[in-house]
C-alpha cells in the first residue's frame, strides 16, 4: 500500500547588514555566521541557509524547522539574544570568527528585519506500507 506523507517546514527569515565585500565571506566566514544563528535557534548549522549580496554585505539568513513551535522559539530566542542589537550581533559574529582561527572582522551596519516565522513548504513523500 502506497500513502502520501506531508510535513510542514517553517522558515524563520532575518536580514542583516554587515561591513566588507561579499569576497570575504568565504565558506568558513559562512560558517561562523551559520554557528551563531544555529546556536542561538538551538538547530544544527545545517538548518541554516546564507543568502549574500553586495551593497556592504546583504545577508538574508533563514533557518529551517519541522515544527511551528520550533520556529516560534527560535524567533524568541534570536530576537532577544544575539539579533537583539546591532552591537550584540557583532561583538557575537566577531568572537566566533576568532574562535575559528578567522583574521576577518566586521561591523553589522543594522539587522534589518527581525527574525519572522513563514510557513515555507510542504514536503511530500510516498511511502510504502
Amino acid at each position: 500500500v502506497l500513502m502520501a506523507v506531508c510535513a510542514a517546514v517553517h522558515k524563520v527569515s532575518t536580514q542583516f547588514l554587515l561591513s566588507g565585500s561579499v569576497g570575504a565571506f568565504d565558506a568558513a566566514a559562512q560558517t561562523a555566521i551559520k554557528t551563531v544563528l544555529a546556536d542561538e535557534a538551538d538547530v544544527s548549522t545545517s538548518a541554516v541557509t546564507l543568502t549574500l549580496t553586495a551593497g556592504s554585505v546583504l545577508v538574508t539568513a533563514d533557518v529551517f524547522f519541522n515544527t511551528q513551535a520550533g520556529a516560534t522559539f527560535a524567533v524568541s530566542q534570536l530576537s532577544a539574544g544575539v539579533l537583539a542589537d546591532a552591537a550584540t550581533f557583532e561583538a557575537t559574529l566577531n568572537a566566533e570568527f576568532a574562535a575559528m582561527g578567522l583574521t576577518l572582522t566586521t561591523s553589522v551596519h543594522n539587522v534589518l528585519a527581525a527574525p519572522a516565522v513563514a510557513l515555507q513548504s510542504f514536503e511530500s513523500k510516498i511511502v510504502e506500507s
